[in-house]
């Protein structure tokens, strides 16, 4: 991400491209992280606000890709005559945000009451979350139709093909998930899956 910002920080597209490669370093899912509660002495408070920073980083992972694949490697023109569509990828991941922060409220305050901890957050992260990232295929795809800069066609080539690996495995995963398979089978999904990723 800083190498990223280093070589064009004048570039809108290099700046939120940077801010989604911190995002997904920042964000571990902590609250699935057995004992991690167990590991800080710190009150309800603080524990709580690091789960919704850990959110946040998750969820706006997803909103800075979106939000990177509708202006790299120019604009869409759709984005450039309604500048509300900039905004639009953050609403779309504000569920995931929103749901898992309950998640952790409910956990951490067994008392507290919330609608939408009754939602299913495993759903919303393993199927939306991919799905989001499937839009951010569709954009750049769509990038095909108005780009006509060579140079910009190949950095968009390349940008397309190094988010297939990471988007197949992990969707592949996420089917696997709801089979009834062997224990070495899922440990090869895995496998692939971790592949995939580190691919992209």
């Amino acid at each position: 991400a800083i190498a990223l910002l280093l070589v064009r920080p004048h570039l809108g597209a290099q700046r939120i491209g940077a801010l989604a490669l911190a995002y997904y370093a920042g964000g571990n899912r902590l609250i699935s992280i057995p004992g991690f509660g167990g590991t800080t002495s710190a009150g309800v408070g603080v524990q709580l606000a690091l789960h919704f920073l850990d959110f946040w980083y998750l969820a706006g992972f997803f909103a800075l890709m979106l939000h990177f694949a509708s202006i790299f490697p120019e604009t869409l023109p759709a984005v450039r005559r309604h500048r509300w569509l900039h905004f639009a990828p953050y609403i779309a991941a504000l569920p995931l945000f929103a749901v898992a922060a309950a998640d952790a409220t409910t956990l951490l305050l067994p008392g507290s009451a919330s609608l939408l901890a009754k939602l299913p957050s495993p759903l919303l992260f393993e199927i939306y979350g991919p799905l989001l990232l499937t839009g951010v295929a569709v954009l750049l795809a769509v990038h095909f139709r108005y780009t006509a800069d060579q140079n910009d066609l190949r950095r968009l080539r390349l940008v397309f093909v190094a988010l297939l690996p990471g988007m197949a495995t992990r969707l592949v995963a996420v089917q696997a998930s709801y089979l009834d398979i062997s224990p070495l089978a899922e440990a090869i999904i895995s496998g692939t899956q971790w592949v995939g990723a580190a691919v992209s």
